[in-house]
C-alpha cells in the first residue's frame, strides 16, 4: 500500500506525498522544531531512541511559520498576483472542461472576497467529524455550511469533477487547494485564529518504512533563499548577528553575513561598499543581498547613489532616522549641545543601550564637514564599549529586561 506522508495545520491535511518526500518543506523549519509526536508515543517509551517508538516531525505553530513565508517570498501581494493568474487559467480552461458552466463559475471571486472568506472561517471552527459514506449524499453532508454558500461555488477549481472530502474542515482546505500549499498556509495566516495553530510535517513513517533517509529532512533556509547582508564595517556585522540570535532566532538562518573573524572588515566604509555594489552589478551575481549603511551622512549619499541602479535581487537600504535622535548629545568646535544626528551621524552603536550603568555617557563628536550635502559627519564616541556590551547580553539578559532593545526593534510608524 505504501506510505504517506503529511503536511498539517491543526489537523488538517494541507498536501500529502506517497512513497517519497514530495515537496521540500524544511524551509519552513528550524533544527528546534523536530520532534516526536507525543501523541503517538507511550509514556514509558518516550526516553527511549527514536527510531521506531512513533513518528517523528517538524512541528511550528503556523504563526512563527509566518515570518519564513514571507522571506521565502510567499507574501500576500504575491499570493494576489499567484491567484490573479489562475482565476485567467481557469476561466480559459472552462468551456473546454464545463461547456455549460453556470454563471458562479464564469464569476470568479476576487481576491480580496477570497480573503474575506478565509478570515470568516477559522480552521476550529468547522467540523471535522468525517462522513465516511460515499455515496451523493453523504458528499453533499460533508460540505457542510458551504453546502449552499454562493461564495464557495464562486471560488476557481481546477478540477470540475466530484471528489469526497469526508468532512466540512477538509472540503474548505480543498476549495482553497487551486492555491500551492505554500501560498494556502500563507492565506490562512491571514486569519488570527488559524497563527495558534501547529504546522507538522511528519516524516518518521516514511523513513522507517524505508521510503527516504532521514537526512533528507533538513530544516532551514537553504542557501539560494538566504540574504546576504553587506555592511560598512565589521562591527555591524557583530551587532546585527547578536541581535537575530536574540531578538529573532526564529529566521536568523535566512540571512548571512561576511566573515570577520579573520583580515578584518574586506570593504569597510560607505564609499567601498558602493564600490562593491557597482563591482557586483557587473558580474551579474544573481544572489539575494541587502546593502546596509547607516544612518549617517556617508550613508545618505551612498543609497542616492546605489538606488538608481541595483537589479531586482538587491536591495539598497540605511538604519532608520528615529525620533529619538532629534535631540541627541553631541560635542563640536562649539562646544557640547543637543542636535539631530538623523543623516548625520547614527551609526549602528547609537541603536544600542546607552544609558546602562557603567557606560561612558553617550555623545556624538562632528569629524567631517561634507560640502556636497551641506552637513556634517560625526561619530559615537566608545562605540567599541557599546558594542562589547551589546555582544555579552545574553537571551536571559533581555528577559530581565538588564538591557533595553526598543532602539534595535523600533515600531514603524
Amino acid at each position: 500500500m505504501g506510505t504517506f506522508i503529511d503536511l498539517r495545520l491543526g489537523g488538517q491535511e494541507i498536501c500529502s506525498s506517497k512513497n517519497s518526500m514530495g515537496v521540500d518543506y524544511g524551509a519552513l523549519f528550524q533544527e528546534s522544531d523536530r520532534r516526536r509526536l507525543d501523541e503517538l508515543v507511550p509514556e514509558e517509551m518516550k526516553d527511549e531512541p527514536k527510531h521506531g517508538l512513533g513518528e517523528w516531525a517538524f512541528v511550528r505553530t503556523l504563526s512563527h511559520v509566518l515570518p519564513r513565508l514571507e522571506l521565502l517570498g510567499y507574501t500576500i501581494s504575491a499570493a494576489r498576483m499567484e491567484y490573479g493568474d489562475l482565476v485567467r487559467e481557469c476561466l480559459d480552461d472552462l468551456p473546454d472542461v464545463v461547456p455549460d458552466a453556470g454563471p458562479d463559475a464564469l464569476n470568479p471571486l476576487s481576491f480580496d472576497e477570497l480573503l474575506a472568506f478565509v478570515k470568516a472561517h477559522p480552521l476550529d471552527s468547522l467540523s471535522a467529524k468525517n462522513v465516511w459514506d460515499v455515496d451523493v449524499e453523504a458528499q453533499r453532508r460533508c460540505q457542510g455550511r458551504f453546502l449552499d454558500d454562493p461564495l464557495a461555488r464562486r471560488i476557481p477549481r481546477q478540477d470540475y469533477g466530484d471528489s469526497y472530502a469526508g468532512c466540512e474542515r477538509a472540503y474548505f482546505v480543498g476549495l482553497l487547494s487551486v492555491l500551492s500549499p505554500f501560498y494556502l498556509l500563507r492565506l490562512l495566516a491571514e486569519c488570527p485564529q488559524n497563527q495558534c495553530l501547529d504546522l507538522v510535517w511528519a516524516y518518521g513513517d516514511l523513513v522507517d518504512n524505508g521510503w527516504e533517509v532521514e537526512e533528507s529532512f533538513v530544516p532551514g533556509a537553504r542557501r539560494r533563499e538566504t540574504i546576504l547582508i553587506a555592511t560598512e564595517g565589521s562591527s555591524d556585522i557583530h551587532v546585527l548577528k547578536h541581535a537575530f540570535h536574540l531578538l529573532r532566532p526564529d529566521i536568523e538562518d535566512f540571512f548571512r553575513f561576511f566573515d570577520v573573524t579573520e583580515g578584518g572588515h574586506p570593504f569597510s566604509g560607505a564609499g567601498n561598499l558602493v564600490k562593491f555594489a557597482q563591482g557586483l552589478l557587473k558580474i551579474d551575481v544573481q544572489n539575494r543581498l541587502v546593502f546596509l549603511f547607516d544612518n549617517d551622512a556617508e550613508g545618505n549619499g551612498a543609497v542616492q547613489t546605489l538606488n538608481k541602479a541595483l537589479p531586482a535581487n538587491m536591495r539598497v537600504s540605511m538604519l532608520p532616522q528615529l525620533e529619538e535622535f532629534k535631540s541627541f548629545p553631541c560635542r563640536g568646535p562649539e562646544g557640547a549641545s543637543l542636535a539631530n544626528i538623523n543623516l548625520r551621524a547614527a551609526a549602528i552603536e547609537c541603536y544600542l543601550d546607552l544609558e546602562r550603568p557603567g557606560l561612558p555617557a553617550p555623545v556624538v563628536t562632528w569629524v567631517a564637514y561634507k560640502a556636497n550635502q551641506d552637513v556634517y559627519q560625526g561619530a559615537l564616541a566608545n562605540k567599541e564599549t557599546y558594542v562589547s556590551d551589546f555582544c555579552a547580553q545574553s537571551k536571559e539578559s533581555l528577559q530581565l529586561a538588564h538591557y533595553d532593545t526598543r532602539m534595535l526593534t523600533p515600531t514603524e510608524n
